[in-house]
């Protein structure tokens, strides 16, 4: 599933930080905190702003590192450095845009965690952050603001993984509506918002509205990034998921094989997406009743035809592709 991005936000100078020190160890951003003086910020601190963007920084690059813990801790202390300074800035909305920035951050690393919400503390969830992060931007820009899109997609994508379907495709709708409004319907944000919104319907059980979406969403990744893009190889794949799906398995093998043929070009032979195309090949060729073929393709993905025979493992593999779709 794609994730949503963060827009540019009021401690925009963190992005460009970030780009700077992109491939660098966080051991740089300790530092230049040590040598700053910036280890301890107090209210009233002229540098108050610049310090949060680099522990902002840190958790980012922790984040990149699948370190959730890690970046965790330091989006949390970047927050807590904008509430202590609460009193001493002038521009209340640029303040308030900082924090929405920080429950959003904190938000990534719960879900990536898979703390979607629910929890009997009602902290550290991501739903309840980013729910955070939309009050402050709903309070600063009314509730059609571009600065909503990603909010929106930020809950819905959270909902779906909760299992709250409908709920997800309100606020999917929301985003999409707010970034077509705003910036016209040739936009990532645009593409992401049709895949989650397709995903649900599927889950739903909607067929033909989820291949509508899925169909949208591909046509746009076809405009920004062209035929030869892993982004496209996965909205083919994504489209042949939902005709499977509807059991037309001609249309999902032709939507499969064009995925298989751009990863071939695009990734090396062991990339996890590629093996995966093979089996989900296979498992349509066996529903066509090609089994031959398919146990080429199994036997591609490392599975050996006796074993492809056995209708127990096709089974598996069947419910854990369709799972996974």
């Amino acid at each position: 599933m794609c994730f949503l991005p963060l827009r540019a936000s009021s401690r925009a100078p963190g992005e460009n930080l970030q780009r700077t020190f992109k491939s660098t160890s966080p051991c740089i951003f300790f530092f230049i905190l040590q040598v700053g003086s910036l280890s301890e910020i107090r209210a009233g601190h002229p540098n108050w702003e610049w310090a949060a963007d680099l522990y902002d920084g840190i958790g980012n690059l922790y984040q990149d590192q699948a370190k959730f813990d890690e970046a965790l801790e330091w989006y949390t202390k970047a927050l807590r450095i904008v509430e202590s300074n609460s009193q001493s800035c002038d521009e209340i909305a640029r303040l308030a845009l900082s924090r929405a920035v920080s429950y959003e951050r904190i938000g990534m690393v719960y879900r990536k965690q898979g703390q979607f919400g629910d929890n009997k503390s009602g902290l550290g969830n991501a739903l309840l952050q980013f729910q955070k992060a939309l009050e402050i931007k709903t309070s600063i820009f009314g509730s059609d603001h571009q600065e909503l899109a990603v909010c929106y997609g930020h809950i819905g994508q959270v909902l779906g993984s909760m299992q709250r379907h409908e709920e997800a495709l309100v606020q999917l709708q929301k985003c999409h509506d707010i970034e077509v409004k705003h910036h016209g319907s040739d936009s990532w944000t645009v593409a992401v918002a049709l895949q989650g919104m397709g995903g649900n319907y599927r889950k739903l059980g909607l067929y033909e509205k989820a291949l509508e979406c899925c169909q949208k969403e591909r046509e746009i990744v076809l405009r920004l990034h062209g035929a030869d893009h892993c982004s496209t190889a996965d909205s083919h794949e994504t489209v042949g998921s939902v005709f499977f799906f509807m059991k037309k398995y001609e249309e999902a093998l032709v939507q499969h094989q064009r995925a298989l043929e751009i990863r071939t070009r695009m990734l090396p032979p062991n990339n996890p997406e590629t093996k995966r195309g093979l089996v989900k090949i296979a498992i349509t060729l066996m529903k066509l009743g090609r089994h031959e073929q398919a146990q080429l393709f199994f036997q591609k993905y490392g599975i050996p035809a006796e074993m492809a025979r056995n209708p127990a493992l096709l089974q598996r593999l069947i419910q854990s592709i369709e799972g996974n779709s």
